[in-house]
């Protein structure tokens, strides 16, 4: 049960693990603090919903009006701003962890919803500011001008990898996590999109850890990315491409969860705490049994194009006459992987769904081959497909759900091409809740063709956690001699996020062959092998040996694959 002390000027709720103060004295700020006594944050008490009419400037929010309901204790704030008639701060603590989010009443369509961070109209008077006469397509960054909280520990670690893996950040910097893999922000991500919506922070020696996470149900996923903005006051950001309100509209929830001993049990608490509401499953929604092809080697095509390509694009590479040669060099060195990925680059630009028929002459006939050999195909999928001009793009559209299924039909029944499964293959989409509808889309589609269907996908975050059976941890990208400690690193994450994920421990993009050579040890150990080359890397050039086909042979034997 969450406790409550009040005296004239202060009011205290606290937990085991935690104590949030509001005090007179200082009424935009919410003192966080661990069950120690160490500070963790001085959170700005409200928020601001911008819209694309401009920035929601904001109004005083007065004492909070306390409530239990159960063992929640609520202390909500009720006011007004520049962009609502009405606006609640509210503040749900329970013993476990504190919930967070701001509801509006009026119209506007959102653009961003800056948590903790606000801006007053008398601050822009104070600073001397009238109006904008810069350049059209500039404005001030929001934190010049911006009230926000204040951290007490001087570095943020972020959930999303990267290839630098620069998981942890000075607390003056900005960490997005978003669905887009960008590679000049650290190298990229082209593994977790969206990685999960999680931020943590070290309190100091001898002091648990604190974390933060964004609670989003299945309908309130209608943003492009969630963001700690970093500097001398800091805050959590959704950016939205402009989500139309007319009446009521509430933001997602942001979680605090505090009292974890490390950076794991920190991500721990933060999936705990989406399990008790209901977001993320406690049971495996994977069929039961799994099927036992889902676990075999995997050879990925995707890895042996871009090791072909030359100067050309890796899509060129993707040809029949190519997989057949690498499946060919494969066999001579005692190699039968159980399913084979078919990487972008089959599909014929102007016939979407369609192979082409230059790349792939008889694409039916090649999955007929492996199926023969005992293997499982599947062929990368692009959730991004252009639709014909009188359809819209929309997931949820009738006409454009009716043509989606008859693409996939045609390539996943027995009179069509017969495929096994799809791999996600773009990274980027307009919003997490076209991603979630169009994930759904895909996913019901192939379950309803071939329930023991596998759907790979890069989305290692809660909120797609029951729409995928396979996540790849992802390429190898980096500028270090050594990659094993970010391919356990991802492997721990995911396996946080997802309990029922198979994860795909892909060797792609190694930086080196000695990078390759340890990636191929830790396969057997954290998930289903992957093997993405028959003749050289693509990074370096360095040719494979017998030694290391030996090395892969003995992986795949002790994951209990298929080797002859």
């Amino acid at each position: 049960m969450v406790r409550i002390q009040k005296s004239a000027h202060r009011l205290e709720m606290s937990a085991p693990a935690y104590s949030l103060t509001f005090d007179d004295d200082r009424p935009w700020t919410v003192s966080l603090a661990a069950g120690t006594g160490a500070p963790a944050l001085d959170l700005f008490l409200a928020s601001s919903v911008d819209t694309a009419a401009g920035r929601d400037e904001l109004a005083p929010a007065g004492t909070p009006e306390v409530t239990r309901e159960g063992d929640t204790l609520l202390a909500t704030y009720t006011t007004r701003s520049s962009r609502w008639e009405r606006k609640r701060y509210v503040f749900a603590c329970t013993e476990a962890d504190i919930g967070y989010h701001v509801a509006v009443e009026g119209r506007g369509r959102v653009t961003f919803c800056r948590f903790f961070q606000g801006f007053l109209a008398q601050d822009g008077e104070s600073l001397g500011l009238g109006p904008n006469y810069f350049r059209a397509g500039f404005e001030r960054p929001y934190r010049d001008l911006a009230r926000g909280s204040r951290l007490h520990v001087p570095v943020v670690y972020t959930a999303r990898p990267t290839a630098a893996e620069r998981d942890a950040l000075p607390f003056w910097e900005d960490a997005e996590i978003d669905l887009i893999d960008d590679p000049f922000r650290h190298g990229g991500g082209d593994s977790f999109l969206p990685a999960p919506w999680m931020f943590a922070f070290d309190l100091g020696r001898d002091q648990p850890w604190a974390a933060v996470g964004l609670a989003a149900r299945p309908d309130e996923l209608g943003f492009t990315s969630f963001s700690f903005r970093g500097g001398e006051t800091v805050g959590f950001e959704l950016a939205y491409p402009g989500h139309s309100v007319d009446g009521r509209w509430r933001s997602p929830e942001v979680v605090f969860c505090l009292g974890a001993r490390d950076q794991y049990a920190a991500w721990r608490s933060l999936t705990d705490a989406l399990r008790r509401r209901d977001l993320l499953a406690e049971d495996p929604p994977a069929p039961e049994p799994t099927p036992a092809w889902w676990s075999r080697p995997i050879f990925d095509g995707q890895g042996e194009q871009h090791a072909l390509r030359g100067g050309g694009s890796p899509e060129e590479e993707c040809t029949q006459g190519n997989y057949q040669d690498a499946l060919s060099l494969l066999k001579q060195h005692g190699l039968q992987p159980g399913t084979v990925w078919i990487g972008s680059g089959w599909m014929a630009e102007d016939r979407p769904g369609e192979p082409d028929a230059a790349r792939w002459p008889d694409f039916k006939g090649f999955i007929e081959a492996q199926h023969h050999a005992g293997r499982k195909v599947i062929a990368s999928w692009p959730l991004r497909l252009k639709p014909p001009a009188h359809i819209f793009p929309d997931p949820r559209s009738a006409a454009y759900r009716r043509w989606i299924d008859e693409l996939l039909c045609r390539l996943l029944k027995p009179d069509g091409a017969d495929l096994d499964g799809l791999r996600i293959a773009d990274h980027g989409w307009p919003d997490g809740q076209w991603l979630r509808d169009a994930l759904s889309l895909v996913r019901g589609i192939l379950k309803g063709v071939k329930p023991d269907g596998l759907l790979v996908a890069p989305t290692v975050n809660p909120a797609y956690a029951d729409l995928v059976d396979m996540v790849p941890l992802g390429g190898l990208w980096s500028d270090r001699r050594s990659v094993a400690a970010a391919v356990r690193h991802r492997a721990a994450l995911a396996r946080l996020v997802g309990r029922h994920w198979l994860l795909a421990v892909t060797d792609r993009h190694a930086p080196g062959i000695n990078a390759w050579r340890e990636v191929i040890e830790l396969q057997a150990g954290l998930g289903v092998p992957v093997l993405s080359y028959a003749r050289c890397l693509d990074q370096t050039g360095e040719p494979l040996e017998s030694e290391d086909f030996a090395l892969v042979r003995r992986v795949w034997m002790e994951s209990g694959g298929v080797a002859s």
